[in-house]
């Protein structure tokens, strides 16, 4: 699940469901309810997620293609109140005032210390995950 884009990818088997017309998804209670021909899976959503039924789309499936079918699908993200704990991810797991140091990837030089978040903002868009292997102090 990708709780900012609100999307959601789902991946079946072939060896479950031959077609896009064998796999039929639903919503139940706080659960996502996958029928195949093989039988039903109910997945748990995590708490205030919910899927946008009639949004299930088949899209390619990339590399494994020809072993795997891909649903794309839509859900919505209630909104939590401050005092509830953020959910797991990389960006929400950096913590408001405490330091953290940064180090070039090359030779381990540290090139900030001691630095403290006053907040963390999501990271650009792009293929910025290409490009991590070029954060050094030195070309």
């Amino acid at each position: 699940l990708r709780k900012i884009l609100q999307s959601g990818l789902l991946i079946v088997g072939k060896d479950v469901a031959r077609g896009p017309a064998d796999v039929v998804v639903t919503a139940g209670e706080s659960s996502l309810l996958v029928q195949t021909p093989r039988g039903d899976v109910s997945l748990t959503l995590p708490a205030g997620v919910s899927f946008e039924p009639g949004s299930c789309i088949h899209t390619p499936g990339g590399e494994h293609g020809g072993e795997e079918l891909h649903f794309r699908l839509r859900i919505a993200v209630g909104r939590r109140s401050s005092d509830e704990e953020a959910p797991d991810s990389v960006m929400e797991n950096l913590r408001l005032k405490e330091t953290y140091c940064f180090c070039c990837q090359g030779c381990m030089t540290r090139l900030l210390e001691d630095r403290v978040f006053k907040r963390v903002l999501p990271l650009p868009n792009g293929n910025w995950n290409a490009i991590v292997d070029d954060w050094c102090c030195h070309p």
